[in-house]
């Protein structure tokens, strides 16, 4: 994997000369029908086999996480629905008015043994660019 290098302010002294830092670059995004196509190139299924699996593994996904319950895929990680809100003063004022709704989102943790083969295998490398510094001057802007 390539990283850039950015050059990121510290938000909490604008005056200073911040610091560089290294950041992901990602080539690509691998699609749906993608993945369909490569799981079915190392399996017995067809792209379209794969790729109505994955679909209702969504939607199930989807039901589950809004009944509030956890999804664990052994080997990925776990999936759960979050969202923050506003405190009370007393448990009778908190209501689902509390939660802000913007901040309702799912989460993801992923399986130890998926980040230990992940940290054990990447190969990282400076990218090769003519500009490699980018500034940023919060993480906000990052991509």
């Amino acid at each position: 994997m390539n990283f850039k290098i950015i050059h990121r302010n510290n938000p909490q002294d604008l005056n200073s000369a911040g610091k560089y830092y290294p950041a992901p670059v990602y080539h690509s995004t691998i699609n749906l029908k993608n993945l369909a196509n490569e799981i079915a190139h190392s399996t017995s299924l067809t792209a379209s086999d794969v790729k109505a699996v994955i679909e209702e593994l969504i939607v199930s996904f989807e039901r589950h996480l809004i009944n509030g319950e956890k999804l664990k895929l052994d080997g990925l990680g776990t999936f759960k629905t979050a969202f923050s809100g506003e405190g009370s003063d007393s448990i009778e004022e908190v209501s689902a008015k509390n939660i802000d709704n913007k901040s309702i989102r799912v989460t993801f943790v992923a399986d130890n043994e998926l980040k230990k083969s992940i940290r054990n295998n990447i190969i990282l490398e400076k990218e090769k660019r003519s500009k490699q510094t980018v500034n940023v001057v919060n993480s906000e802007n990052e991509s």
